[in-house]
């Protein structure tokens, strides 16, 4: 099966890690993807250099945001906007970048052969401490659907089939004023994916 990955870089003020995020992108020996980059009025010169890394490579979409807005409403308008109900997508954040050039080879390995709806995994903290962070989710969290219950695990690198994220209702993913939550993010959009997918998650 030829998988379509579309990748989100929601991103900040990343002028000194977006350049090696596109390239690490740029780099994959599985080329059918698409790769958004959403840049929420940087200061900095975060879209010049994303600009120049991208040059004529037309898998890349840098968007410009004209209001601010926060990583989490970042992230779902470039699902409902730029992702079909068949692509997988994958959440790597502007600040960072994919680990080697096989990356989305053994992403495409999981969901062809395992009936996949989710990833997560582990990743290796190069700003602050060292060694691989994150763990896989015990059998039995999963088969009780306990994922709010048990210690927090679903971690980088997140991938899931964009009709799963379709299926989270937009009032879960606002704050009591009807605005995005600005923090934790990454569980109000886990949570609910976790609990759907069950048996199809891999680690």
């Amino acid at each position: 099966m030829n998988n379509r990955y579309v990748i989100i870089s929601a991103s900040y003020n990343v002028e000194k890690w977006i350049g090696k995020n596109i390239l690490s992108v740029k780099k994959q020996n599985y080329t059918n993807f698409k790769h958004i980059i959403v840049d929420d009025m940087s200061s900095d010169r975060t879209c010049e250099v994303a600009a120049k890394v991208i040059g004529n490579d037309d898998r890349f979409v840098l968007i410009r945001n004209k209001e601010k807005r926060c990583s989490l409403a970042n992230i779902y308008n470039a699902i409902h906007e730029h992702t079909t109900e068949h692509d997988i997508v994958v959440i790597l954040d502007g600040d960072d970048f994919l680990a080697s050039p096989n990356v989305l080879e053994k992403l495409d390995h999981y969901y062809n052969d395992n009936e996949c709806w989710l990833t997560y995994g582990s990743y290796i903290n190069l700003s602050g401490g060292s060694g691989k962070f994150s763990r896989e989710l015990p059998d039995w969290v999963v088969d009780k659907n306990l994922f709010r219950e048990y210690a927090w695990c679903t971690s980088h690198l997140r991938t899931f089939k964009s009709f799963l994220f379709k299926q989270i209702e937009l009032k879960d993913l606002k704050d009591a004023t009807g605005e995005f939550y600005n923090f934790a993010g990454d569980l109000a959009i886990m949570f609910p994916m976790l609990e759907m997918a069950g048996q199809k998650i891999k680690f």
